[in-house]
């Protein structure tokens, strides 16, 4: 069984995402070991406590597996959500190596790739770096 604590990485040069007929259509590929392969996948998305999920698809492509949903639109708001993806019925909550970032009237933006580490600010204020 995958560790449900790990992140599955997301392909920075064949992943995408895009609107179109109301929905905002994403296309994820994962390394082909990635442990996603079931017969019922679902994209999950979170925003701070809002999360929904719909269903998705998993197939072999050349450059290891598709994974492939459509959100309507009315239901994502504008932020950055996180991605998850739920593997059978019941089954583990895996990590995605990406994040949604949508913006009323802008082109959305798949920010593929591990979530950034966050530094605290140096003591006294000044700057981390």
């Amino acid at each position: 069984m995958p560790d449900p604590t790990s992140s599955v990485p997301v392909s920075v040069l064949w992943s995408h995402a895009h609107r179109a007929d109301g929905a905002v259509r994403l296309v994820l590929v994962l390394p082909a070991e990635a442990p996603v392969v079931a017969a019922q996948v679902w994209l999950r998305l979170e925003l701070g406590e809002a999360a929904l999920r719909v269903p998705a698809s998993v197939e072999p492509d050349e450059h290891g597996l598709r994974l492939s949903a459509a959100v309507p639109q009315d239901r994502l708001a504008a932020g950055l959500w996180r991605l998850r993806v739920r593997v059978g019925r019941g089954g583990p909550l895996l990590g995605l190596q990406a994040r949604l970032l949508l913006a009323p009237d802008r082109p959305v933006a798949l920010l593929p790739g591990p979530r950034p580490a966050l530094r605290a600010p140096a003591a006294g204020g000044g700057s981390p770096y």
